[in-house]
């Protein structure tokens, strides 16, 4: 067989030589006719590559049709090239991310599926030198959007946090940081529909859980953030109630951090309270002295012990009217900034007790319960370590006042507590001194305590102020002396009982002379029954060990605690036991006229005077004793704890304020009435 001839045309060339081929083509069409099969092949390629002018030109980038596989290599890509030095396409992605969400700029909902769904591809790579991409894409405003979308974006959180323990406190900052936020816009983001508030919140909460969950050990960070994220006192009323509901429920389904939380709460709540007094006083020095009007004016106001009422809120806040007359305009603007902050304090105060008392309320619906009675360690605990020390706070102890009377074991607990700190002598004096006046006062106040129940206060109370005499009394050569500072403040919360409590004091065993066979205890007797027992027989039948105990402190004690004790108290101890022939010491109180005093008196500072929160006030109406007239002695047995009229009216002001204040952004609330009570 002939060999075969090859033909130009089917030469074999190198799969290297491309670029040749061209020039071949064009060579051989010159060499070829119309009709060979080079020509007719040369067509076809033609064809393929051609391109049409009709046909629509589509940006794959812009549609969001990139395939996941893409972008999670463009995410890795520009991670590594970052480790390498070269921060061009890790800046580009950052700059893409930041503007993620946003309404105009934002990426597609596909897209950003892709994008979250490629960085939980690469979250491993996602190391501290990553840090500020990872602080993008936590900024993105996420709370809005679609539930599949949300769903990746929890699952990326959930997968940087187990992979890369070291964002675990900046996922909590995130999360925590939301809570705080109104949400004024985050609802706005979801096409087409409109989240509210609860809904928003509620995807945080069910987040936050689910990081928790995922690592328990996060807890103590969160504790950590919640304090530093707590608002500040300058801080507006909605921010704070906000706050403080969201970091109550937080303790629903985290409870290692419920006492973390109601502590913090207690604690700034604690501080603004005190900075209200401290403000009040300062305005009280720079304004004149009818500039703010005090206690009212009745004259057995400053007759009855009801001491703390001379710096009330009300009566500061209504002063501001009767500036125009005495100030500059300069100076009436300086003056009113400052009441308007003292006001807006006060709601703070008043809001946040409010939402307090609400949640004690229904986890105290079971005081024998275990839970129920580990919760109220958590209010003891708060009440000798933030609420004791701070002695100045004139509304925060009101909490620790109502649930103490929730149960006598309460109770009990509540008076234990407080006389282990007054007996302590490791304690610091001003602690104990507080101490001392919370006894007086709770026993005072407490509507619930029964005459039983107050003389056992009392006898403990006593006891330990006659150990205190014969420890001190021989060798006490300068009363009023710093040293002694304990004992006076034990002394004045006996004195303050028996003004609240002459009654209790009485003994049982004894009542009213009656035709009656069966003779009904002396607790029983109202005030007429009282004063003509005390008019027919010239005396009333006392406990016993209660007319001693008096008779050995206030005459003939070298500590002279009537020189040294507030005379807000001392005289209306004087009045009272004069009228009831219980005790004589006027002449005591002369002659301490002519005794030098070394050091200053006693504080007439009682901190459970009456609460006259708006909002507030009305969880404390029904477990708060009142000051009662003493038959015979005042013409009017009423309650001198009455609100002027124009308090009222500034008080139901107030309360309309905190509860728009409240309302605002906020989930429903409860209407209530903010009314101020009547005391007559």
């Amino acid at each position: 067989m002939a060999p075969i001839a090859l033909s130009p045309t089917t030469e074999t060339h190198s799969p290297f030589e491309q670029k040749s081929s061209l020039k071949r083509k064009h060579d051989s069409s010159q060499q070829s006719g119309p009709n060979s099969d080079d020509s007719r092949a040369s067509a076809s390629k033609k064809l393929r590559v051609a391109f049409d002018e009709d046909v629509e030109v589509r940006m794959v980038d812009e549609l969001g049709e990139r395939p996941v596989n893409l972008i999670r290599e463009e995410i890795r890509t520009a991670i590594q090239q970052l480790h390498a030095g070269d921060r061009e396409e890790y800046d580009k992605l950052k700059k893409l991310l930041s503007k993620a969400t946003l309404p105009e700029q934002g990426l597609s909902r596909t897209l950003l599926r892709k994008y979250i769904l490629g960085l939980i591809s690469n979250v491993t790579l996602l190391t501290k030198s990553c840090g500020d991409l990872v602080e993008v894409v936590l900024e993105m405003k996420w709370l809005g959007l679609d539930d599949v979308v949300v769903d990746l974006y929890v699952k990326f959180m959930a997968h940087l946090v187990s992979s890369q323990s070291g964002n675990i406190g900046r996922v909590l900052a995130m999360l925590v940081g939301n809570l705080a936020s109104n949400f004024a816009s985050a609802g706005e983001l979801a096409d087409g529909q409109r989240l509210g508030a609860r809904n928003l919140r509620a995807r945080v909460h069910a987040t936050l859980k689910y990081i928790l969950q995922l690592v328990p050990s996060a807890s103590a960070l969160l504790s950590k953030i919640l304090y530093q994220r707590f608002p500040f006192p300058t801080d507006s009323v909605k921010c704070h109630t906000r706050y403080v509901r969201n970091i109550l429920s937080i303790g629903d389904y985290a409870p290692e951090l419920k006492s973390d939380i109601l502590n913090l709460i207690m604690e700034r709540l604690v501080k603004i309270d005190v900075q209200i007094q401290v403000d009040l006083e300062d305005l009280e020095e720079e304004a004149a002295e009818d500039a703010v009007p005090s206690a009212p004016k009745a004259t057995q106001d400053a007759q009855r012990p009801d001491v703390n009422d001379a710096s009330d809120l009300e009566s500061e806040s209504d002063g501001a009217s009767d500036v125009d007359s005495v100030l500059s305009d300069d100076e009436l603007d300086a003056e009113e900034q400052r009441l308007a902050a003292i006001r807006a304090s006060v709601q703070k105060v008043d809001s946040i007790l409010h939402i307090l008392f609400k949640y004690y309320e229904s986890a105290f619906s079971k005081p024998s319960s275990h839970d129920s009675r580990a919760l109220f360690s958590v209010l003891l605990a708060q009440c000798w370590r933030t609420v004791l020390p701070a002695y100045r706070s004139r509304f925060a102890q009101f909490v620790v006042f109502r649930y103490a009377q929730h149960s006598p074991d309460f109770t009990d607990r509540f008076v234990d507590t407080c006389l282990k700190v007054l007996t302590e002598k490791t304690c610091p004096s001003t602690v104990r001194m507080s101490a001392a006046a919370y006894l007086g006062s709770f026993t005072a106040r407490a509507a619930t305590l029964s005459p039983s129940a107050v003389l056992t206060i009392f006898e403990s109370i006593a006891s330990y102020a006659e150990k205190q005499r014969k420890e001190l009394a021989p060798t006490c050569r300068d009363p009023g002396a710093h040293r002694y500072t304990v004992y006076y403040a034990t002394i004045q919360a006996l004195l303050y009982i028996f003004c609240f409590r002459w009654r209790d004091l009485l003994s049982s065993s004894s009542s009213s002379p009656s035709s009656s066979e069966q003779e009904p205890s002396i607790h029983d007797l109202d005030d007429e029954d009282l004063a003509l027992d005390l008019e027919n027989h010239g005396s009333l039948p006392w406990s016993p060990g209660v007319r001693p105990f008096f008779s050995a402190h206030l005459i003939g004690n070298n500590l002279n605690p009537l020189k040294v004790c507030a005379p807000e108290i001392v005289n209306e101890f004087a009045r009272i036991s004069c009228h009831l022939r219980f005790m004589y010491v006027y002449q005591v109180l002369e002659a301490n006229k002519r005794v030098r005093r070394v050091g200053n008196g006693m504080e007439a500072v009682f901190p459970f005077d009456p609460c006259r929160l708006p909002r507030s006030r009305r969880w404390i109406e029904g477990v708060f004793n009142q000051w009662r007239g003493v038959p015979g002695l005042d013409r009017v047995a009423q309650d001198v704890d009455e609100v002027p009229e124009s308090e009222e009216e500034d008080a139901s002001q107030a309360g309309a304020g905190a509860a728009e204040e409240d309302e605002v952004g906020e989930e429903e609330q409860e209407e209530e009435g903010t009314t101020p009570e009547e005391h007559e």
